[in-house]
């Protein structure tokens, strides 16, 4: 009863766990989504600005329209501070071109900027006052070019500011925000024309000014945009959609956010590995669970002397390569032995102790180390620790934000450092213990990071699959036995 107990406590945490990570997931891909929402915004804001400026540069004097458009060049090259071709524009009343500015490469004014402007033009003069900011933005292909054509009104011509911009520079996307599957593009309301499209590192110009139809949707595998609910609903959480309503001036302007979560582009994809423990290896576990149970029914049979756990593989191993397979009987009387210890109610900090013992003995690891994490306190206070030094023990002790235990309760996830020496910003401590590599567990239940597992070796080092595996099952029963701590009642006072 006592593996039994076990492996549903097991289970009960991996889904609460799986729950958690989901969340984590939807959290991050909002947060993307609103990142890049703002970007066009401030994109389209510090656009504005730089006509506003000109405005006031000229507003009192009566210069010619050439004169206003070097003003605006003039704007535009002291401010602008960005990269890629653009052209400043003067226009009438009617959408005609008076006279222009342009940097080299931003091709010459041609039939499709002049439709551009006179579209601009016309849903500025049709727009309502107090119905919004007064511009109008419109996309456009110059030459082979993706553009984008922003406009303004001027109070000083009676006519308009305009203004040039590749379309690619509208958004930009940090470094692990978009994976090589994962998809963002602006769409013009109600037309659905398109202003901005990229997937992955890749900016798909040949989309701009085009119909959404026509264009992404056989491209992004999207057969009608965009109604997320139905979107995430078909494709069953492996891709998810996100939509955010962006300010376009004369027009409503739809961002959309595509995850695409089976593969690369899911955040941590090796800590995907842990915290999903494949359902094989799940299996062997109850299978060497429930086998041990059978065995213990009988009459007590004399105790076996504890066979050695496997050897820790060769320096620069590969997560899941070839030659991964299922723990072995070593493994499951290990994992037996820590469930055992939390059914039967052991104190936590025994049940963690063995957990970090055997974890590191199964992994190689030269040293170890474990503690509990007070989150009202921001504080990590040491369960066990072997080979550690007490520089490196302090450093974690005060809270040093860049070390890798601290980044792994913080963000309750799973964190390695294959080598130390590769890592530019590795903290001092870490280099002065002289660490090669290091792995860190979180004790996890549910949204909650109780604590943490450190191993540390000598060398360059990689974890394979099955030792995440392993390292994360016996983590798992380590935070088991810190819940149940937590759940029980005061005891009494002493009388």
């Amino acid at each position: 009863m006592a593996a039994l107990a076990a492996a549903a406590a097991f289970f009960g945490l991996r889904e609460s766990f799986h729950a958690a990570r989901q969340a984590k997931i939807d959290e991050r891909d909002l947060r993307i989504a609103q990142a890049f929402k703002g970007r066009v915004e401030a994109r389209i804001r510090a656009a504005l600005m730089r006509m506003r400026s000109a405005e006031f540069l000229v507003g009192s004097t009566s210069p010619s329209a050439r004169t206003k458009t070097k003003a605006l060049a003039f704007v535009m090259q002291r401010r602008a501070g960005e990269t890629g071709n653009t052209a400043a524009v003067v226009i009438d009343g009617r959408g005609r071109i008076l006279d222009s500015r342009r940097k080299a490469g931003m091709p010459v004014r041609g039939a499709a900027e002049r439709k551009g402007w006179r579209r601009a033009v016309a849903a500025l003069r049709s727009q309502k006052k107090g119905a919004g900011r007064r511009f109008a933005i419109e996309a456009a292909s110059l030459g082979g070019v993706s553009v984008l054509l922003l406009a303004s009104p001027s109070p000083s011509t009676r006519g308009y500011w305009g203004l040039i911009f590749p379309a690619e520079t509208l958004v930009s996307a940090g470094e692990g925000e978009l994976g090589p599957r994962d998809s963002v593009f602006l769409l013009s309301e109600p037309d659905q024309t398109v202003l901005y499209a990229r997937t992955g590192k890749s900016f798909l110009h040949k989309s701009v000014a085009q119909s959404f139809d026509k264009s992404l949707s056989l491209l992004l595998d999207i057969t009608a945009c965009c109604v997320p609910d139905a979107f995430n609903t078909l494709h069953e959480g492996e891709r998810s959609m996100i939509q955010l309503s962006v300010d376009g001036g004369t027009k409503k302007l739809r961002l959309v956010h595509i995850s695409d979560r089976r593969g690369a582009s899911l955040p941590g994809g090796r800590r995907e590995k842990v915290l999903g423990a494949g359902a094989a290896v799940l299996w062997a576990i109850l299978v060497g669970l429930f086998a041990l149970l059978r065995g213990g029914r009988g009459e007590e049979s004399p105790e076996e002397p504890e066979a050695p756990l496997p050897p820790a593989p060769a320096m620069g191993g590969t997560a899941g390569g070839a030659g991964s397979g299922l723990p072995g009987t070593a493994s499951l009387r290990t994992l037996h032995q820590v469930s055992e210890s939390v059914a039967k109610g052991e104190h936590f900090r025994e049940v963690i102790s063995l957990a970090t013992r055997q974890a590191a003995k199964f992994i190689g690891a030269s040293r170890s180390y474990s503690a509990l994490y007070d989150e009202a306190m921001g504080q990590l206070f040491e369960v066990y620790s072997s080979q550690v030094g007490e520089g490196y023990r302090a450093a974690i002790a005060v809270g040093a934000e860049e070390m890798p235990e601290r980044i792994s309760v913080r963000e309750g996830e799973f964190v390695e450092v294959t080598s130390v020496e590769e890592w530019d910003e590795a903290p001092e401590a870490l280099k002065s213990e002289g660490i090669g590599s290091m792995v860190v567990f979180p004790l996890k239940a549910g949204e909650r990071t109780l604590g943490l597992m450190s191993f540390y070796f000598d060398g360059s080092r990689e974890l394979r699959v099955e030792e995440i595996d392993f390292c994360s099952v016996l983590a798992l029963q380590g935070a088991a036995a810190v819940a149940r701590a937590l759940s029980l009642a005061e005891p009494p006072p002493e009388r």
